[in-house]
């Protein structure tokens, strides 16, 4: 049974469209890996990426329905093809960016990068999956930010920190993701920073990785 558990944030806005229930699977509308010395993120064509077919047609789908162009996706290095999570990024009228969060199960629908933003310089989405233990055993961030913030920094359970791979798909906003199985290394909190080096937005996600609940 899939778990949807909703933030108290902008994100529980979007319409999350779940395409096939995954045991213990939590998406929370607010990344197999090991931390590496940054949280490195690659961009390519949605046609190239290696999701499975029935996700990627539906995000082309909504793509349309938005219509917009161009889709491409971010996700995070090294992130295997049967469990990935990412966000799809394309250009509507006018060359307005807009953006749809992914998991391997379910999608969002296609959103403006400057409405969402308007209102905070960081939006971050946390998916997550149980262990056979029941603990949290996978965490998958996804977050979207202006060109105004110069760097994100990612504050993981073990006290230690990684910068965040900041990827542009041609338009004024910046992506990052991350991926992890590790506790020690999920992500607890998400730091976004101007050039001159002021915080700009934080997020706390020390609810968003606690252990999932299956709803019935």
């Amino acid at each position: 049974m899939t778990a949807v558990r909703s933030r108290r944030s902008l994100l529980a806005a979007l319409v999350v469209l779940v395409l096939a229930a995954a045991a213990g699977v939590v998406i929370a509308v607010a990344l197999p890996g090991k931390a590496a010395a940054r949280a490195e993120s690659r961009i390519e064509p949605l046609a190239d990426a290696p999701i499975a077919p029935q996700l990627k047609a539906g995000i082309a789908t909504a793509a349309q329905r938005a219509k917009a162009n161009g889709v491409q996706e971010v996700a995070a290095q090294g992130a295997s093809a049967t469990d990935r999570a990412g966000i799809a990024v394309a250009h509507a009228a006018g060359g307005r960016e807009v953006f749809a969060f992914f998991t391997p199960h379910s999608f969002t629908d296609f959103y403006s990068a400057a409405d969402l933003t308007a209102a905070t310089p960081l939006i971050v989405q946390t998916s997550i999956r149980a262990a056979s233990d029941g603990s949290t055993g996978h965490v998958d961030i996804m977050g979207v930010v202006p060109r105004s913030v110069k760097s994100v920094t990612l504050q993981l359970v073990s006290g230690s920190s990684l910068p965040a791979d900041l990827v542009n798909a041609g338009g004024g906003y910046s992506y990052f993701t991350y991926t992890s199985d590790t506790p020690t290394k999920f992500p607890q909190n998400v730091q976004a920073f101007a050039a001159d080096g002021d915080q700009v937005a934080a997020h706390d996600l020390t609810a968003d990785i606690a252990p999932p609940t299956n709803a019935g």
